[in-house]
Parts: structure tokens; sequence; C-alpha cells
């Protein structure tokens, strides 16, 4: 009777130190709560700017309606430099330019080209934006506040995609804006394009 009443309360004092143990462990491996995220203030984006790009413009041709009266044009590019803080180059000639024009003194510019940096990487950059031609705007486009048309400008969003292998790679996760114009009309017509990266 004895030796049962001592293998019984031993038998409970090794359960209760595997408890222990147990819980012990448990407490050691359980994952502290995340940090409370800091709030923070979204503020106005600022502007750096990037590059400048000339480009001389070649032969407009209109293509035709395609859709809801829209035209579609195809423009020549025959090539030109751009340069800015580190970073320098040629444009190469393009058949890229696809603008839109939709008949109200709006037009979407829709162009791709091929930048050659001076060591020798090629930079694919994507332009889209629009252009407003106020003496061909009416009624409530005319008259909004939101559009504020100016001559021969253009407002633009760039993309630009650089190996990523390169120094340029950077590039792959910013997001550019951009403004556009014309700098000298008739036959050497040259566009302009100044490139902001957005902070």
């Amino acid at each position: 009777m004895n030796l049962n009443i001592r293998s019984f309360f031993s038998t409970l004092l090794a359960l209760v130190w595997i408890v222990h143990i147990g819980t012990a462990s448990a407490q050691a491996f359980v994952p502290s709560a995340p940090a409370a995220m800091v709030a923070v203030a979204p503020t106005p984006p600022r502007l750096d700017f990037v590059y400048e790009a000339r480009v001389k413009l070649g032969e407009l041709k209109m293509m035709g309606n395609y859709s809801d009266r829209h035209e579609r044009g195809a423009l020549q590019l025959l090539g030109g430099s751009f340069e800015g803080p580190g970073l320098r180059g040629t444009v190469l000639p393009s058949t890229k330019d696809w603008p839109v024009y939709y008949g109200n003194g709006v037009r979407l510019t829709d162009v791709n080209y091929v930048f050659l940096t001076e060591d020798g990487v090629h930079l694919f950059v994507t332009v889209k934006g629009f252009r407003y031609d106020p003496s061909k705007m009416t009624g409530s486009l005319l008259a909004s506040e939101k559009v504020q048309p100016a001559p021969n400008l253009l407002r633009v969003l760039i993309d630009i995609q650089a190996p990523v292998d390169s120094a340029y790679a950077w590039m792959n996760y910013n997001l550019f804006v951009g403004v556009a114009g014309q700098s000298q009309p008739g036959a050497n017509r040259t566009a302009v394009l100044r490139v902001y990266r957005l902070l």
C-alpha cells in the first residue's frame, strides 16, 4: 500500500513538472504583438528634374477615323538627344508616335521612344498625355477649371524601363511626369520634353 502511494505521488509530481516545463516553453515562443503603425499625414508631392529631351519631328500622316469619330495619326520621329543630372544620350528615330484627335480640341499623345545613354544602355520610354487647343474647344470643356488649356502644351505621364543590372534600374520603380511643347514650328519642328520624378 505504501509502495502504491509513493508511486502515485511520484507520477503526480512528474506530471506537474512536465506541465510546468510545457507552459514555460509555450510562453517563451509566444510571438510579440506587432508594433503599432505610426500615422503619417500625406504631404503634397515634390518634383525632381530628371532630363530634357529634344526630338526632331518628321511627317504627320492622318490615318482616318477609328472609333467614336476619333481620328488617329502617325508622326515620324527623326531622333534627337536628352540630358539631365548624371544622364545623357541619344533619342533614336522612331515611327511610334500615334496621336489621337478627339475632335473637341483635345489630343491624346501616345509615344514610344528608345533612348541610348552615353554609356551604351537602352532605355524604353513611353509617354502618354493630353494637349489642349483652346481655339477648338467649346462648351463645358473650355469652361472647365480642371482643364485650363494652354496652346501646344502637353501634360504627360512617362514610364521608363531600364535593364535591372544597369545604373538606371532605379527608373523602373519611380513615377515620372512631364510637360512638352514645340520649340520651333515649320519644317524643322522640334519637340521639347521636360521630365520630373515624383517625390
